[in-house]
């Protein structure tokens, strides 16, 4: 009893080194590169996201997604606090809708996960950004509402592929959660 619940406490204490460790990372790309802003960011934040999905798993990695753009807002990368919603919406999306489809597919078709991530995530951001500007903030400014829209698409594939290749070469016991 002893040993198991040792053995608990050390995959447990394991887990959250992993989740800080992945959430200084997305938070250092956020900081370190961001005058470099949506092409740069957007893909390595999103690289880190679903590399947490598969490494921590699809809670934590929704945890760090919904940091992320907090502290971006906080550190004033993001405009306007009421976009913050609207990407942990899309950076929810992303994460839990890769996650369940790689867990189900075969390795030969680990790019279905990372398509079918990004398509979502796009089409929840975009279609929310859309309503909230139709409904809330007429007067919300066209190249805001189109940096939420497409460019999603691209980091959030970018970004997916970029996990793949890294989680190719991670070692197994680090890709179980």
């Amino acid at each position: 009893m002893s040993q198991h619940i040792e053995k608990t406490v050390n995959e447990t204490n394991q887990r959250l080194a992993k989740t800080g460790v992945l959430l200084a990372l997305a938070l250092c790309f956020q900081i370190g590169l961001m005058p470099f802003a949506q092409p740069a960011v957007g893909p390595l934040v999103n690289m880190t996201l679903l590399i947490a999905a598969i490494v921590v798993g699809p809670g934590r990695a929704v945890m760090i997604g919904c940091l992320t753009p907090f502290m971006a807002f906080m550190l004033g990368i993001m405009p306007l606090a009421v976009l913050v919603p609207v990407v942990m919406l899309g950076n929810t999306v992303l994460i839990i809708v890769f996650h369940y489809a790689f867990i189900k597919m075969s390795k030969r078709y680990q790019l279905i996960p990372v398509m079918t991530g990004a398509l979502a995530k796009f089409f929840v951001m975009a279609t929310t950004i859309r309503l909230m500007a139709y409904l809330f903030m007429p007067g919300l400014p066209a190249k805001l509402i189109q940096a939420f829209s497409l460019p999603q698409l691209y980091t959030a594939m970018l970004g997916g592929i970029m996990a793949l290749l890294i989680l190719r070469y991670l070692p197994e016991p680090l890709q179980s959660h």
